[in-house]
């Protein structure tokens, strides 16, 4: 029997990205990042470099190109309405935590990004489901958060896995690595191509990023125990 699996994607490729060998029959994505500006609000320079000149159309195109993947892979998806980082800089935990409440349901697992990077959203999410899992019977697992993990070997703290192991406040297993074979890697390169407005960004600073092998051909998890 499948289990009810639903993966945390604070934006809209983060699960393809980092969990990929955890999507099967029964999976749920959602993205937690996945509302939209309003018309007025001013263009982030991220969403310049992806080539949008207004931040709601870049909202509107990312919901789209997700939709599409998640169709293409047969899952099922949810975009809850928080804005990403800067158009929303105070994310609430507690009221991430609950929307996530409504969104898992009575799924049996939980994933979500561990923060590698220290990107604030991510770093939100993590936390949302710390707190979540503390209150409600279901397995609950972090994933290293791709690309970013790939700079492990860097002397930026921010990347270092250990050091965001130590910050987390909770007991983890040691990690489960995954290495996907060719033609999950494949498959995996093949349908974040589907993100298309973020591939020439990413690849700007992961130039190796749709290489088989490359970076995305390993996989990392964590089980969180109470």
């Amino acid at each position: 029997m499948n289990k009810r699996r639903v993966l945390l994607s604070p934006h809209f490729d983060d699960a393809v990205l980092s969990a990929w060998s955890k999507i099967s029959f029964g999976t749920t994505i959602v993205t937690v990042c996945g509302g939209i500006p309003d018309q007025l609000t001013t263009v982030s320079s991220a969403d310049k470099k992806c080539g949008f000149d207004s931040a709601a159309f870049a909202a509107i195109a990312r919901r789209k190109e997700d939709q599409r993947v998640c169709e293409r892979i047969g899952v099922s998806y949810r975009h809850l309405d928080f804005l990403d980082n800067p158009y929303d800089r105070n994310k609430d935990i507690k009221v991430i935590k609950k929307q996530l409440d409504k969104a898992v349901g009575e799924a049996d697992e939980l994933y979500a990004p561990i923060g590698i990077g220290a990107h604030p959203d991510h770093i939100a999410v993590r936390d949302a489901a710390l707190e979540l899992f503390r209150d409600k019977d279901i397995g609950l697992y972090l994933y290293a958060d791709y690309p970013y993990a790939a700079e492990r070997n860097t002397d930026k703290k921010e990347y270092d896995w250990d050091k965001t192991i130590h910050c987390i406040r909770a007991v983890l297993d040691n990690a489960e690595r995954v290495d996907l074979e060719r033609e999950q890697l494949l498959k995996k390169i093949d349908t974040f191509r589907l993100y298309t407005s973020q591939i020439n960004v990413l690849k700007s600073h992961y130039p190796g990023l749709l290489d088989c092998p490359g970076i995305l051909g390993a996989e990392s998890f964590w089980r969180v125990r109470l």
